[in-house]
Parts: structure tokens; C-alpha cells; sequence
């Protein structure tokens, strides 16, 4: 343990929690500013109040027992932190009016203990204030359900319910007041902002996005929330700026996606007033987001003298990095679209055959930028926080790239991020792909086909990593045996390289996304445990892997 724990009295594990911004990211979704009084009413120690203190005003925090009181008082003092009020125990000593409450799960056991802290919410809220209740799957207190059943029952309105992943709980934050006005529809401002309605309720879609379309958009913050508008403000760089780069004064832009991280990334759609699509821009607010806008820029640029029979993707209108975020506009497709893609066929098989064709010279493992790339993300991984944990993880993927080294095979452009959801399919059978901002120029055989099965259908079916995997090449022939060897016969690979490729595309793509805290880690998390069987060698063998294919 090392000397800030035992000063503390606290496991490390907690103190991780506290000082981790990612896991309080809904705040962003919450209509306070700097100057904001928000009231926490929670029973145990996590990241909310040093995160919430950051952001807002005074924070004062009811609810804990003396002990951790006591903790956190230091804990803040320790990092500077001023504008944390703590009350023990009692949260009816709370004093003061507050412009948003928040309620933790494990605060409430049942219907009950939620009318007690109701009270303290009616005595409490400032005029034009919010009350949340944030609750999750795996909390001690009210589920989620439960209590939006409850807070209608005692008379609140309850309008919206969120859903996020923070870490790998599934979280809800509900909001028993009338929505602030952001997330209005029909809106008619001059170059005004709303939300799609796809993501309306998917709070994981808009916590980066307002974190960052704040800096860019002055006019958000606590007035427009509290219903002095019904949206956004015209003016702001980023408006400016887009119609001047598009030639196109006045346009409405929405929320398309988004997603929080180190750093925000947001996806906007560019609607003319007349409801048309105008363009897609891609913004991000720091570089640790921003390189991967820039790589999707450059493999589009690539792909520009790729000739595709198969399928379109995006086109470029502009990429710039101004004040310091980097912005891809993309023009909006006039293809018309049929469906989206929720299984691998032929083909998407096909297409998968012809990029990595147009794009791919035959070399040595050890000649290509895949090797280069993946040697230097290992190396960075087994020294890193999570080495002594799964250094086996990185010792298979040197293992597997030692037996691989010496051999010729093809090494192309792949898209690494290949899923049901990043594909559609256009009216002419013909398939859209979008979303290139993990693409590699030279990458290793099989990983989008890999990779397509495994996270649409994990993402599809709530099946394991290793149940899909089973079921898919482990248990005899299957759908995809036919599509796997048409794959490695149609760029003259013997067929038992499949199952090294295989365990080579987990073991890098785990590595990376078992530090991340987004549901990937999740996916990570039980990749990891199906490397450990297969590298056993006792279950998932190559024997068993050519049966199964």
C-alpha cells in the first residue's frame, strides 16, 4: 500500500475512484454553470464530489457517515479543493437553497426513505432548479425503475431517463422535473443546436457533447437550461466558421452522436431550414481525440484513389484544426439507404476481399508498419499500470508474431472498427461504410472479419466473447466457415493461418481496450478470459479450430 492509502485510511482502489473525472462524467448532462449550487446526497465516498466541485459552484455533500466525512474534507483540502460543505449523516442539515440536487441509489431502500428526501428537495430547490436521482444495476438502493415509478407516485413529473456506462455498471440518472430546453425539438434560431431524437435518452451520446459544444457555443450554459430560450444562442466560432467553410449561411445543427472519454468527441448533422441534410462534422476538443479525426482524414484521402466496387464511403469536404479542435466535415451522402447491416454475409465478405486487394502488397510480418505499431503498443502495455496484471496477454501476442515472423502474407488497409452499426446497406445492394478513424494502412489479414462477427453479434446477441466465438468456428461448421475460407482463398492464405490471425487481432485490440473505461472494457474483459483457455492450449486448440472451420 503505498503512503498517500495509509494516510488516508482509504483502499487505493478508492482513491483511484475519487479522482477519476471519467466516472463522473453525466455532470455534463446536468443545467449548472460555474456560480451553480448543487446539494450531493450520498452514503459513500466515489468521484462525484471532487468532480461536481471542479465544475460548479459551492458543492455541499450530505448523507456520509462521520468517518468518511472526515476523509473527504481532507482529501479536498489536499487538492486545493475549497467549495466542498460537508454535512454528516443527518442530510436534513443541509442548509440553503440549491439550483440542482442530486440523489444517490444507496441512499433510498424503498419507496419510503425516497418521500423523506423528497421533502428535503421541496424545501431546498432553488426556483427553476432540478432534482437527479442517479442509480445503477448493481446499487444497493432503488433501482432505477423503481424509482421513477416512485418519484410519479409523490406527484414529480418525470421526463427523462439516461442511461451510460461510466465504467462497466449500467447507470441511470433520472430527472423528476421538466427538461431544460436543450433538448427540445423544432428549433429556429439562427444556426441553432439540438438533439437527435435516436439519442435522446442515451445519455453516453451527449455527455461529451455538451462538455465540449459549451466551449464552442457560448450561449449554453444555466440561462438557456432554465428556459430563457428554447435552444442555442446564434453566434460562436464553430457556427461561424462552418458557414464560411460551407458557403451556407443558416442551418440547424443536432447532436448526431457523441462520445465522453479523455477529452469529447461529437458528432454534429448540418440541416438546412428547409430539412435537408447539408453535412456531418466530426469535432474533437484535444489531440488525444483529435488524432483519430486526423487519421479518419487521411485514410479517406487514401481511399479517394481506391476504386470500390462493392461499396461507397464518406466524402471529404474539409479538415481543419482551429483553436485548438479538430474538425473533419464530411458532405452528406445522397445514396439512399435500405437497411443496416446486423450479420456478416457475403457480401460483406466481398467487400472486406476487395479493399484489403486494392489496398495490400504481399510482405514478411516483420517488414510492416502492423509490426512496427503493435511491438511498440505491447512493449508500452507490459510496462505499464496493467502489466503485472496481464503481462501474459502481451507475452501471447510476441508469441504468436514470433511464429509469424519469416512468412509472407498480405498485409492491407483495414477499417478496426468494422461493426453492424458503421455499415449500412444502400438501396443498389451495394454497402456504406462510415467511421474510419481507427483504420491502419497495413494491417494484418482477418481482423475486420474477426471483428465484425464478434462485436456485432456481442453487441446484438448479450452473448459472451468466447460463447461467439464457440459457437461460430468452435462447434463444427457453421455460417461462417463457408465465408471465413472463402476469405483466405480469395487472398491466397492457407486456412490454417486463420486461428494465429485470430489470436493475434484479440491480444492487440485487447490490450488497448482493457484500460479503457467504456463498455469496450467489458468486451476486453472477456476476450481476456477466452486468450487465457486458448493459450492453455487444452480447449480452444488449432486442432479444434480447422474441425470447427
Amino acid at each position: 500500500m503505498n503512503e498517500r492509502c495509509e494516510r488516508s485510511g482509504l483502499p487505493e482502489e478508492t482513491l483511484r475512484i475519487i479522482d477519476d473525472e471519467r466516472m463522473s462524467s453525466w455532470k455534463y448532462l446536468l443545467p449548472a454553470g460555474p456560480s451553480s449550487s448543487v446539494l450531493l446526497l450520498a452514503e459513500t465516498l466515489g468521484s462525484a464530489p471532487m468532480s461536481l466541485a471542479r465544475s460548479f459552484g459551492r458543492v455541499t455533500v450530505a448523507g456520509l457517515e462521520k468517518n468518511l466525512a472526515s476523509e473527504l474534507e481532507t482529501l479536498s483540502r489536499g487538492r486545493g479543493i475549497d467549495n466542498i460543505v460537508v454535512v454528516c449523516d443527518d442530510p436534513s442539515g443541509a442548509s440553503g437553497r440549491f439550483d440542482v440536487i442530486i440523489i444517490s441509489a444507496g441512499m433510498i431502500k424503498d419507496p419510503g426513505g425516497l418521500a423523506s428526501l423528497v421533502s428535503i428537495c421541496d424545501g431546498r430547490l432553488a426556483p427553476g432548479g432540478h432534482v437527479f436521482f442517479l442509480g445503477s444495476r448493481r446499487s444497493s438502493g432503488m433501482s432505477a425503475g423503481r424509482a421513477s415509478s416512485a418519484w410519479k407516485a409523490l406527484g414529480w413529473q418525470v421526463d427523462c431517463v439516461y442511461s451510460f456506462l461510466p465504467s462497466e455498471d449500467d447507470y441511470k440518472l433520472i430527472v423528476p422535473t421538466r427538461p431544460f430546453s436543450v433538448f427540445r425539438s423544432g428549433l429556429k434560431m439562427h444556426n441553432t443546436l439540438t438533439v437527435a431524437s435516436s439519442i435522446k435518452k442515451t445519455g453516453v451520446k451527449l455527455l461529451g457533447a455538451l462538455g465540449l459544444l459549451e466551449s464552442v457555443m457560448p450561449a449554453y450554459g444555466v440561462a438557456v437550461s432554465k428556459g430563457a430560450s428554447d435552444g442555442f444562442a446564434e453566434g460562436g466560432w464553430l457556427s461561424e466558421y462552418l458557414s464560411a467553410k460551407l458557403g451556407h449561411g443558416r442551418f440547424r445543427m443536432i447532436i448526431h452522436n457523441a462520445s465522453p472519454g479523455e477529452g469529447a468527441k461529437a458528432i454534429l448533422k448540418l440541416v438546412t431550414n428547409s430539412g435537408s441534410a447539408l453535412a456531418y462534422v466530426k469535432i474533437a476538443d484535444n489531440r488525444v481525440r483529435g488524432i483519430f479525426i486526423e487519421n479518419e482524414y487521411r485514410t479517406l484521402v487514401r481511399l479517394e484513389g481506391v476504386s470500390l466496387k462493392t461499396a461507397s464511403v464518406p466524402t471529404l469536404a474539409g479538415f481543419d484544426i482551429v483553436n485548438g479542435h479538430y474538425i473533419l466535415i464530411l458532405k452528406a451522402s445522397d445514396e439512399g439507404f435500405a437497411a443496416n447491416i446486423r450479420s456478416m454475409d457475403a457480401t460483406v465478405t466481398d467487400f472486406l476481399i476487395e479493399l484489403f486487394e486494392r489496398t495490400s502488397s504481399v510482405k514478411k510480418l516483420e517488414e510492416t508498419l502492423f509490426w512496427a505499431q503493435t511491438q511498440k503498443a505491447l512493449y508500452e502495455f507490459s510496462s505499464g499500470p496493467y502489466g503485472p496484471a496481464y503481462g501474459w496477454l502481451s507475452d501471447i501476442a510476441f508469441g504468436l508474431m514470433e511464429r509469424l515472423k519469416g512468412e509472407s502474407f498480405p498485409f492491407g488497409m483495414v477499417h478496426r472498427d468494422f461493426v453492424g452499426w458503421n455499415i449500412k446497406r444502400m438501396s443498389d445492394s451495394r454497402l456504406y461504410v462510415m467511421d474510419w478513424e481507427w483504420a491502419r494502412p497495413e494491417h494484418i489479414p482477418f481482423q475486420d472479419f474477426f471483428h465484425f462477427i464478434l462485436l456485432t453479434e456481442w453487441a446484438n446477441s448479450g452473448k459472451s466473447v468466447e460463447t461467439i466465438l464457440r459457437e461460430s468456428f468452435f462447434s463444427g461448421k457453421t455460417k461462417y466457415s463457408s465465408l471465413l475460407r472463402r476469405y483466405a482463398s480469395a487472398l491466397d492464405i492457407p486456412i490454417e493461418k486463420s486461428y494465429d490471425f485470430l489470436l493475434l487481432y484479440l491480444a492487440e485490440w485487447t490490450a488497448f481496450h482493457i484500460t479503457q473505461i467504456t463498455e469496450a472494457r467489458q468486451w476486453a474483459t472477456q476476450a481476456l478470459d477466452f486468450l487465457g483457455k486458448a493459450g492453455s492450449g487444452k480447449i480452444y486448440t488449432e486442432d479444434r479450430w480447422l474441425k470447427g472451420i
